[in-house]
C-alpha cells in the first residue's frame, strides 16, 4: 500500500503513528478479511506509476474516471466524498458568504480537467437557479498558479478549490459536495475486488453514515466560512475604537493574564486576539471580584461584555443579558461529600452565584455561594450536600487546598456551552462582529486555543498548614503532645 502524506486521507504523528480518513477505512476493511498492511512511503509523483506497475495491492484516494477503469479494479463502494469549496478575495464585499444569489453573475475558475466536481458545481447552480460563467484552466496554467494570479487580479470572481486550498489567502463563501474517492486493486486481482466489496458493504450495512463520520472527523473543522464585516460594521469599529471586556481578575482556564498558570494567558485574551486580526477591533479589561460581578457589570453597562458566561441547560431566559455564539463547550463536575449518596432524596446543592442548575442535576434545595473554594469548603465541612460547578476550576481549587470530604461524581451529560454576555437589548453590530469572528475561526484554531490553555497546573508546594488540613487526628495529636511536654517542662 503506497502512502504519502495528505492532509486529512493519510498522515504521521509526532509518533510515527499513521492514521487518517484512508487508514482507518483500511483498519475497519481489516476488521472483516483480516488482512495487514505494509505501508510503503513514497510521494505522489510516483504513487500512481507504481502502482501501474504493480508495486502495490492497493492504493487510496483514487478519484473514478472512466478512462481509469483498464488500469484501476474499483469496488462497488466510495469511502465518501470529498467537498469543493468556492474561494472568493479577502476584499470582495458583493460576495457575502450566506446567500447564494451573491453569485449570479459570477465567473467562476475551474480546473478543466475536473469533470466530476464541475458536474456537481453545475448541479448546484441549477438547483439555486443561479446563473455563472464556467473558465476552464488546463493543467499547465493550474500548476503555474494562473487561476489564483487571475482572481487576485479580479478575472475571474470565484475559483473551484479543494478544502486543502482555503489558506486564508482567500475567502470560503460556500462547500459543495465533489466527487467521491475510491480504494482501488490491481484489475487482475478479483479476489481481492471480491474481498474488498464484500468488505465495505458489511461496513457500510452496519454504520450507513460511516463515511461522513470519518469526514467530519477530519475535514470537518476545516469547513468554515471566512466572514466579511458590512460598511455600518467596519464603521462601528472606527467609531468604538475598544470594546471594554468585564472579567474575574484570574480565573483558570479563561483568564489567567499575569499570572503564574503555565504561561498561557487564557482562552479570552487569545479568542478576542484573534477577532482582534482578522477585523481590527480592539478590546480592553475590567476586572471584577468573581464571576456573578462580571454580570452585574454587564448590565449596569460598566463594561461592553463579559468574556464569559455558561449558557446552563434550559436556563431560564434574562432579560437584561444577551449571549453571542458559542465560543466552546467544557465539562462540568459534581462533587459530593463522602457520606452522601447522589443522586437521592432531599439534598442540598450548592452552585457559584450567577450560575443555574441544569435539569439533570437533581436537587432539593440550591445555595449560593461566591467562589469556587466556598462551594468545596462548603460540601466539605457537610453544610451542603454536593456542589456543581466547571471542572478545570474545581480541580484547580481541589489540587491548592485539601477537602478531605469530597468525592467526585461521574456525569455521563455535562457539557456546557460558554459564550460571551451583552447587556439586553444588544448593540447589534458589536453582537454580530463578534458572532462573525466565532464563527470565522476553525475548528482546529478552537482546539488549539483550548488545548493551550488547558494546562493541569502542578503544585509541588506542601505546608504546614496543608498537613493538618490532610491529617487532623496527626495534627491533634502532635499538637497535644507538645502542649503536654511544655507544661512538663514549666512544672519541672
Amino acid at each position: 500500500m503506497p502512502f504519502t502524506e495528505v492532509p486529512g486521507f493519510t498522515m504521521i504523528d509526532e509518533r510515527g503513528h499513521r492514521y487518517g480518513l484512508i487508514v482507518d477505512y483500511l483498519n475497519e476493511i481489516a476488521k472483516y478479511t483480516g488482512w495487514a498492511y505494509e505501508y510503503i512511503d513514497t510521494d505522489s509523483n510516483d504513487m500512481t506509476k507504481d502502482f501501474l506497475a504493480g508495486k502495490y495491492d492497493l492504493m487510496g484516494g483514487t478519484y473514478y474516471a472512466e478512462s481509469l477503469e483498464q488500469y484501476f479494479a474499483y469496488p462497488d463502494y466510495s469511502c465518501g466524498t470529498t467537498k469543493s469549496v468556492l474561494l472568493a478575495r479577502q476584499d470582495d464585499y458583493s460576495v457575502r458568504g450566506y446567500d447564494t444569489k451573491d453569485l449570479n453573475g459570477k465567473t467562476i475558475g475551474v480546473v478543466g480537467r475536473a469533470a466530476e466536481n464541475i458536474r456537481r458545481l453545475e448541479a448546484f447552480l441549477f438547483l439555486n437557479g443561479i446563473e455563472c460563467t464556467i473558465k476552464r484552466y488546463s493543467p499547465e496554467e493550474v500548476a503555474a498558479g494562473q487561476m489564483d494570479t487571475d482572481l487576485s487580479a479580479g478575472i475571474i470572481d470565484l475559483k473551484l478549490g479543494n478544502t486543502t486550498d482555503n489558506t486564508g489567502r482567500f475567502r470560503a463563501v460556500e462547500y459543495i459536495d465533489a466527487q467521491p474517492h475510491y480504494i482501488v486493486v490491481q484489475p487482475d486481482d478479483p479476489q481481492m475486488l471480491e474481498e474488498l466489496n464484500w468488505a465495505m458493504g458489511k461496513i457500510l450495512s452496519g454504520n450507513p453514515d460511516f463515511s461522513n463520520q470519518l469526514y467530519d472527523q477530519y475535514f470537518g473543522a476545516s469547513n468554515t466560512h471566512n466572514l466579511i464585516l458590512t460598511k455600518e460594521e467596519a464603521e462601528y469599529i472606527r467609531e468604538k475604537g475598544t470594546v471594554t471586556v468585564v472579567v474575574p481578575g484570574y480565573f483558570h482556564p479563561f483568564y489567567c493574564f499575569g499570572t503564574d498558570d503555565g504561561g498561557h494567558d487564557g482562552i479570552v485574551p487569545e479568542l478576542l486576539g484573534k477577532i482582534s486580526e482578522q477585523y481590527g477591533l480592539k478590546f480592553s479589561y475590567v476586572f471584577a471580584e468573581n464571576y456573578a460581578e462580571t454580570q452585574q457589570f454587564v448590565t449596569q453597562r460598566k463594561a461592553d461584555m463579559a468574556g464569559f458566561f455558561f449558557e446552563d441547560s434550559h436556563a431560564v431566559i434574562r432579560d437584561d443579558l444577551v449571549t453571542s455564539a458559542s465560543y466552546t463547550a467544557l465539562n462540568d463536575l459534581v462533587v459530593r461529600n463522602k457520606s452522601v449518596t447522589y443522586p437521592g432524596e432531599n439534598l442540598t446543592c450548592g452552585l457559584l452565584e450567577g450560575r443555574q442548575l441544569p435539569d439533570y442535576v437533581d436537587a432539593s434545595h440550591v445555595k449560593y455561594y461566591e467562589t469556587t473554594y466556598d462551594l468545596l469548603h462548603a460540601v466539605n465541612t457537610g453544610e451542603i450536600d454536593f456542589a456543581y460547578g466547571l471542572s478545570t476550576r474545581m480541580e484547580q481549587i481541589m489540587q491548592e487546598h485539601i477537602f478531605n470530604n469530597v468525592v467526585p461524581v461521574t456525569l455521563s451529560n455535562n457539557r456546557i456551552d460558554v459564550c460571551f454576555a451583552l447587556p439586553a437589548p444588544a448593540d447589534s453590530n458589536l453582537l454580530t462582529i463578534i458572532n462573525k469572528g466565532i464563527n470565522s475561526l476553525s475548528g482546529k484554531d478552537r482546539d488549539a486555543i483550548l488545548d493551550h490553555n488547558f494546562i493541569a497546573i502542578g503544585d509541588d508546594v506542601y505546608t504546614l498548614g496543608k498537613w493538618i488540613e490532610s491529617h487532623p487526628m496527626e495534627a491533634v495529636l502532635v499538637i497535644s503532645a507538645f502542649s503536654i511536654l511544655i507544661i512538663f517542662a514549666v512544672v519541672v
